[in-house]
């Protein structure tokens, strides 16, 4: 083979690191990303009281994986245009807020950390409407080890009203609530929302690892 060729095969591959074998670990929405427009848990303020909620669902995955990415339905009750008025008035997000994946600690809650996503309020969708699911790109992508329950939880500032959508596939997963800002939790509580995680099956080459060895064959 031209050595030139296999050159350029080569800085080719080390240019595509980025590029995945990842696939579904855990979904529960509907055909194209669909989800409860109608229905879903607060986080953060609900309107009616309560003002430092946290959700949280629960997932297994099948197989050993690497997490890759997180695609949750999360809307907004009020968004609102400036000059806003005081936070928490009508429901609006204008503060960051908190996605985490969490071990579960034993008792069916959520437990140790195992990666956070600070995700601003500004940008969701007003509820009600078929808002693009947000994606959430792991950076330390934790292990998911097959058939050991994880936890995924939304804890927005207590003037926010924060809401995940309802899943519409009938999932009932283990879900809980939180009612101090995630400190402690209540499970099982109530009906999941809709998320996707997806992961690296462990063990996997990368695409340049495998584009090297099929260079090495011919």
């Amino acid at each position: 083979m031209n050595r030139f060729f296999i050159l350029s095969i080569f800085a080719l591959a080390l240019a595509i690191p980025s590029l995945s074998n990842a696939t579904t670990v855990f979904s529960n929405f509907g055909p194209s990303f669909g989800y409860d427009l109608s229905n879903g848990n607060y986080a953060g303020n609900d309107l009616v009281g309560d003002t430092a909620l946290g959700q949280a669902d629960t997932f297994t995955p099948g197989g050993n994986f690497q997490l890759s990415q997180i695609q949750i339905a999360l809307s907004c009750y009020a968004v609102v245009s400036a000059p806003a008025p005081p936070a928490g008035t009508n429901g609006e997000c204008l503060s960051s807020f908190t996605v985490a994946l969490t071990a579960d600690n034993g008792s069916d809650a959520p437990g140790a950390l195992l990666e956070s996503f600070t995700v601003a309020g500004t940008s969701l969708g007003v509820f009600g409407n078929n808002n693009a699911p947000i994606t959430l790109t792991s950076l330390l992508t934790p292990a998911l080890v097959s058939g050991t329950q994880y936890w995924l939880t939304v804890v927005a500032p207590s003037n926010d009203s924060v809401i995940w959508n309802l899943n519409n596939t009938g999932d009932g997963s283990d879900q809980a609530i939180s009612q101090d800002g995630g400190a402690t939790w209540y499970a099982p509580y109530g009906t999941p929302g809709a998320y996707e995680i997806d992961g690296t099956p462990s063990g996997a080459p990368e695409p340049g690892t495998v584009l090297l060895l099929e260079i090495g064959r011919a």
